[in-house]
């Protein structure tokens, strides 16, 4: 019945003053504030909800059926904060987080009602940004000042005012004043984080639990500052800036055991790759080699999450749950974007000077690269015998493989020297260097016999039959002590050697794996032979790459049948290193 009367006082209002016009709108206006007042005060009085909710959702339509289409925003704005104040009181006195809920709604649906029809710049900026501001500071205080006054945490209503209200009025924030005042936002962004965590710190103080709420308020805060960096900052300051900002907030989250300020400080650090991501290709004219503004931001980004690294292994036993292999996580991401840095920086200064036979050049710098880079993880698996790292260790050498297959291009190189030239040596480099890296994680980190491994090597070994291949091809075409042909013939006994060779050794050290590539590269060389030496080479030619891979594997016949000893062995006896080998042999 209560409820019904109100709704009568409201029509009878509008009734006086649209359609008889009984009053002029100061007079209604005044009449719907009284009806307003009176409904809020018996909700108080009889502790009724809907009447209060039926009190406000009267109020915030009253500016609307008693308009008179002119633009009064302080008169209008005013009103509503007025309104404001007496709903949010009596939300504060009965907790009705249901009717502050209310409340920012129409005053959210009134303001952009208003905006959407009114606002110009610069003419109404001024109102905006006070009532914005208002409203902000009103909506933030109302959910958290009953726990801050009386020591007693909120639900998830309050939690749901304070997200909201942030989110509207920052968005209202972005309205006026993006397009011509960039920094002043970043300053109302850095006023608003301050004043958040302000609050933040008052209530933890005085409710002393970490509830949503509190945690709500801390992540507002903490969102707000890492706004600010792009607000106020240009280009590659934007990510150094987050990373220094994550490297503090993992300090902070430590010194004060919070984890979801550790959150925090991955999130901004997360931020600073995508960044740099964001401001690719890393150059776009000629530069000087490590010595330039990119790398430099770069490598600061990288060193920042290296101290991040540090900082989470350092107090490693307080990370608990999914923060667990954090340290881990965050050294394996520094060692990717410093791999692909210096990739890219490299073949970046070949291209962009674009000299004569850049590629050979840009190619071959990328192998000595790839050979090195390995080198320091190598030692530190070796040094501490980290399983972890011996993982990560096969992961660099199996991309550094597909950096060999890339470089293949530089075949165009032009020297008439076989074997001593930039073509073929710093390739031959990497594959001694990776079998060498392989050699030394079997014997100290990892079984003997790992699959992935002897995987590994046996691409060494496919990468130095495709660089034979191409060096040969190459040397033909630019020497004039043979031609092509006769190179295209010489390719089918280096295999077949190659693969005699890999049989031998598969024989001596018992590893199966390796005489089924030994054998599987004789057959990629007999197929060679019937299908393109045949129909390709001089007669003279044909028969002497025939001759060539038959005595060849007459040979490895003849080490099978040395060696048979072993594989009788072989099936009787298991190795003496394959009793604990966690691996099966391949």
């Amino acid at each position: 019945f209560t409820g019904g009367g109100l709704a009568i006082f409201y029509l009878c209002i509008f009734f006086a003053f649209q359609v008889y016009h009984l009053t002029g709108a100061g007079i209604a206006m005044l009449f719907a504030v009284f009806v307003t007042l009176l409904a809020v005060s018996l909700s108080v009085l009889h502790n009724a909800v809907p009447i209060a909710m039926l009190a406000v959702l009267g109020g915030y339509l009253s500016p609307v059926f008693l308009s008179t289409g002119e633009n009064a925003p302080w008169t209008l704005f005013t009103y509503v904060a007025a309104l404001n104040l007496v709903a949010l009181g009596a939300g504060y006195f009965r907790r009705w987080r249901l009717l502050d809920l209310l409340c920012l709604a129409g005053t959210a649906a009134l303001y952009l009602a208003w905006y959407d029809k009114y606002y110009a710049y610069p003419d109404q900026m001024a109102p905006a940004l006070t009532f914005t501001t208002v409203f902000y500071l009103m909506f933030l205080i109302a959910p958290v000042l009953y726990s801050l006054v009386r020591g007693v945490p909120e639900g998830l209503q309050s939690l749901t005012l304070i997200i909201g209200n942030s989110l509207f009025w920052l968005f209202c924030y972005y309205s006026i004043l993006f397009k011509e005042h960039q920094f002043s936002l970043g300053l109302v962004a850095l006023m608003q984080a301050l004043l958040v965590f302000l609050l933040y710190n008052l209530w933890m103080r005085r409710v002393r639990e970490p509830t949503p709420t509190g945690q709500s308020l801390l992540v507002i805060s903490m969102s707000l500052l890492t706004l600010v960096v792009p607000l106020w900052l240009r280009f590659y300051t934007i990510p150094i800036a987050w990373a220094a900002e994550g490297v503090v907030l993992l300090w902070l989250s430590f010194r004060f055991r919070n984890e979801l300020t550790r959150l925090g400080g991955i999130i901004a650090l997360t931020l600073s790759g995508g960044g740099l991501l964001y401001y690719l290709p890393l150059h776009s004219a000629p530069f000087v080699p490590i010595f330039n503004g990119s790398f430099g931001a770069w490598l600061f980004v990288i060193l920042a999450v290296v101290c991040g690294a540090g900082v989470v292994n350092r107090h490693r036993k307080a990370n608990k749950d999914f923060f667990e292999p954090l340290a881990g996580v965050m050294a394996l991401a520094a060692l990717i974007m410093l791999c692909f840095l210096l990739t890219v920086e490299t073949f970046q200064y070949w291209e962009l000077r674009r000299d004569d036979g850049w590629f050979v050049n840009a190619s071959m710098s990328l192998m000595l690269l790839w050979t090195i880079i390995p080198l320091p993880l190598l030692w530190f698996t070796v040094a501490q015998r980290n399983t972890a790292a011996a993982w990560i260790m096969q992961g660099l050498y199996a991309f550094s493989l597909l950096v060999f297959v890339f470089s293949i291009g530089g075949i165009e190189h032009d020297s008439r020297w076989l074997l001593f030239n930039l073509f073929f040596l710093p390739r031959l480099f990497f594959v001694i260097f990776m079998w060498w890296g392989v050699a030394r994680l079997k014997d100290i980190v990892l079984a003997r016999r790992s699959i992935t491994l002897i995987g590994l090597e046996l691409a060494g070994h496919a990468v130095l039959a495709l660089l034979c291949f191409s060096e040969l091809i190459r040397w033909g075409r630019e020497t004039t002590l043979i031609d092509a042909d006769m190179a295209l013939g010489i390719v089918s006994a280096v295999w077949a050697l190659h693969a005699c060779a890999l049989i031998w050794h598969g024989l001596i050290t018992r590893i199966p794996a390796r005489r089924y590539a030994g054998f599987a590269l004789f057959a990629l060389t007999t197929a060679k032979t019937v299908l393109i030496d045949v129909f390709e080479l001089a007669a003279v030619y044909r028969i002497v790459s025939w001759l060539g891979v038959g005595f060849l594997l007459v040979v490895a016949a003849l080490l099978y049948q040395r060696y048979s000893v072993l594989f009788s062995a072989d099936a009787h006896t298991p190795p003496a290193d394959d009793e604990n080998d966690p691996n099966p042999s391949v």
